[in-house]
């Protein structure tokens, strides 16, 4: 008996790893995640528009797939967003992929689940899943160019 239950586990346990690594399709979200020492950069990479990065923060659109290409230059980090489901490893001198089919609206918070040194309490990331109109708003503004503040001009009462 304990060898059949061991067995009916496995096999499910690798329809979800499949599931979880299967390629995704041609128009889903691309984002590389790599676990720096000890915080998250987080680069999208829209499908027509200019790639830009973020820190310490994923926004995802809800019911739609998104693949994370995960990788780390220092030491092994574990990508995870419990809420959300999945859990990957990210190994220095590996790209793992991890896709997620975000499922409802919110914040939920990701974190480092591999101690990875001092600062591993510190990895913990903000995980907001937001609707397509929201998203594509987010998207444009971090898409845009980035402008230069005016410099201020001296008031005329000053000393």
């Amino acid at each position: 008996m304990p060898a059949v239950v061991l067995v009916v586990l496995l096999v499910y346990g690798l329809s979800l790893l499949a599931e979880r690594t299967a390629p995704a399709p041609v128009n889903a979200l691309r984002i590389s995640v790599s676990g720096e020492r000890w915080w998250w950069r987080i680069r999208y990479e829209p499908q027509g528009g200019q790639p830009f990065e973020v820190a310490n923060e994923v926004r995802l659109p809800v019911n739609e797939p998104v693949e994370f290409r995960l990788h780390s230059n220092n030491v092994i980090h574990s990508f995870w967003i419990p809420a959300l489901g999945g859990k990957m490893d990210m190994i220095p001198g590996r790209v793992n992929r991890l896709v997620l089919y975000p499922t409802r609206t919110g914040r939920f918070r990701g974190v480092c689940a591999e101690y990875c040194g001092a600062g591993h309490a510190n990895m913990a990331f903000d995980a907001i899943v937001l609707e397509r109109r929201e998203f594509d708003q987010w998207l444009r503004k971090q898409s845009a160019p980035a402008t230069t503040a005016t410099p201020a001009r001296p008031r005329e009462d000053a000393p």
